[in-house]
């Protein structure tokens, strides 16, 4: 977005999104309005495709597009790949008392939880995505 960061909040940056994406002629993609019962053209969804704008969630964007379970596989390990190295900046940067580590294990256990349904204590995954 070319305004800096934090200069719109809640429907004005909703606004700005489609705004920019209207005059640059590119699809928005978006979670908001996926709920349980499916995907809600409400709110900002229903205000972009008003204002002519394609709207996407992600699935729907990439859908055919990707094998999703094998870039879901190869994030993973790019993050395995590339946290040591950032860890180790960071460690270099400020000291060995960063803490950083613990808030990469808690993103990496975020991102299996939403693009697996793996959470820790659970023998089976949960349902993450509504099909």
């Amino acid at each position: 977005m070319p305004a800096a960061p934090g200069s719109e909040a809640s429907n004005g940056a909703d606004d700005a999104l489609i705004a920019y994406a209207k005059k640059n002629a590119i699809p928005l993609i978006t979670n908001e309005g996926y709920t349980v019962r499916g995907l809600a053209d409400e709110k900002m969804r229903k205000r972009a495709k008003d204002a002519g704008v394609y709207v996407y969630a992600p699935h729907e964007f990439y859908a055919g597009k990707i094998n999703e379970s094998d870039e879901i596989e190869a994030f993973f390990e790019r993050f395995k790949e590339q946290a040591p190295l950032h860890l180790e900046s960071r460690r270099t940067k400020f000291g060995p008392g960063d803490k950083m580590g613990h808030t990469l294990d808690w993103v990496f256990n975020y991102y299996r939880m939403i693009l697996l349904g793996e959470v820790e204590g659970r023998d089976k995954p949960i349902r993450v995505r509504v099909v």
